[in-house]
């Protein structure tokens, strides 16, 4: 009888152990998704000074970004950079160490202690602390974008054989022009209803700062903030299931649109050649 009654205490025991745990996830969810809204009326001030005192709205702003564990993926993207001339490129530190040694090199960075609360140690893929330095990235870019500036993100993993300037044939007419991971292959809709998504690569794509863009990329960065997932399937179910927010460059080349009144965000693939 008292080894059953251990038994049931070590049972309800570990429930409220689950319980606790999955409480303060949800709680945490709740903490960082206060809201979009509320997290672009923080006090941006210093990256207002940046932004205002190094760079101009004419042209669009390079931004990547790391951290300390990346310092060197981050020093080689910067020389490819530097070997064709761009000068208008910003980086976003994700802590205080990487952001010392991009000091040290003359780089311009843009670094937070209260916003960026992660480990400066590397990181894979998927993984807590880089799913936490994803999430802090786009909250900067998005931020960017409200200021006026639009902006060319790349990972710092990117090899560049060439310049980028001639990889986005619609930058007229588009508001976000991205990189697919797949030259042929389309996921296929569920229904009719809802459109069909290239593979996409978040690694790699140009944003107007516009109305347009800035509604399809609040959104966007609304669910990473409420969903414990990476940015690039999060973008694809967005697009999945948020037809009213965006359409594909394809549908209003082909369709006679009224500009002033269809404020979904237009988005061009480009495809690997």
């Amino acid at each position: 009888d008292r080894r059953r009654r251990a038994h049931i205490l070590l049972a309800t025991a570990m429930r409220i152990a689950t319980l606790v745990v999955v409480v303060a996830a949800a709680m945490s969810v709740l903490v960082a998704s206060a809201s979009v809204k509320e997290r672009m009326e923080e006090d941006w001030s210093a990256l207002t000074k940046l932004l205002r005192d190094n760079f101009s709205k004419s042209r669009p702003i390079i931004v990547t970004d790391g951290n300390h564990g990346f310092r060197n993926i981050l020093l080689n993207v910067l020389c490819q950079l530097e070997k064709f001339d761009e000068s208008n490129v910003l980086v976003i530190a994700a802590d205080e160490q990487v952001g010392a040694f991009l000091r040290e090199r003359g780089v311009r960075y843009y670094y937070d202690s209260k916003r960026f609360t992660g480990s400066p140690d590397r990181t894979n893929y998927g993984q807590k602390n880089y799913k936490t330095l994803v999430r802090q990235r786009w909250l900067v870019l998005l931020r960017i974008l409200e200021e006026g500036y639009n902006v060319l993100h790349m990972d710092p993993d990117m090899a560049i054989q060439r310049h980028f300037s001639s990889d986005f044939p619609h930058k007229a007419e588009c508001d976000w022009e991205i990189q697919s991971d797949n030259r042929h292959r389309v996921d296929p809709p569920p229904d009719e209803s809802t459109p069909s998504v290239f593979p996409l690569c978040a690694g790699f794509f140009l944003f107007k700062s516009n109305e347009r863009t800035l509604k399809f990329t609040r959104a966007w960065v609304d669910a990473m903030l409420t969903e414990d997932d990476m940015n690039q399937p999060i973008l694809e179910r967005l697009m999945r299931s948020r037809a009213d927010l965006w359409m594909h460059h394809r549908d209003w080349a082909t369709k006679s649109l009224d500009d002033a009144n269809d404020a979904r965000c237009r988005i061009c693939v480009l495809h690997p050649i």
